[in-house]
């Protein structure tokens, strides 16, 4: 059976019907199985295990804004009750990130995770998108049961705080 990306190749020079998706080669060079979403190129699909859950990372390619964002919907919806809760814990783990940050939608309480990758005149550096990836499944899966937690209106942002402190006194 053949990766959904496998593809043969080109000659140099052919012509093809739509761009391809600049993580493309980066996902390529990194063997990584990704699908690019049939009549959408702009979107990039990568599934992903990690530590305590599996994730789906959509690379939303967009040519005007020169950039790619590594986007994931959390898979817990946050009960309007623990909205404000949940937002007060999204704010507190992206003060502790260095790049990428949660972002809470009040309307229907779905929660995603959202990291840039600028996109400059040369293709994308394979080795900062593994780092990027790895920003992403780390903030994601490591803040998986603290968000649901929260989330579900099982615990306060503060008891979620609390039971999180490290030995010398920070979370």
């Amino acid at each position: 059976m053949s990766r959904p990306h496998a593809q043969k190749a080109r000659p140099a020079g052919a012509k093809t019907s739509a761009p391809t998706h600049p993580l493309v080669p980066a996902f390529r060079s990194l063997e990584l199985p990704f699908i690019v979403e049939a009549g959408r190129p702009e979107l990039i699909r990568l599934d992903r295990a990690c530590q305590h859950g599996n994730f789906v990372i959509v690379g939303l390619h967009s040519e005007e804004a020169a950039h790619v964002v590594l986007l994931v919907v959390h898979p817990i919806k946050t009960v309007a009750p623990a909205r404000f809760e949940t937002l007060r814990l999204l704010n507190h783990l992206n003060e502790a990130l260095p790049g990428g940050g949660f972002r809470l939608d009040f309307s229907d309480g779905e929660i995603t995770f959202r990291h840039c990758l600028h996109l400059g005149a040369a293709p994308l550096d394979p080795e900062s998108v593994r780092c990027a990836l790895a920003l992403v499944c780390y903030a994601v899966d490591h803040a998986l049961s603290q968000v649901a937690a929260v989330a579900l209106g099982q615990r306060t942002y503060a008891e979620v705080l609390a039971r999180e402190k490290t030995p010398d006194g920070t979370n």
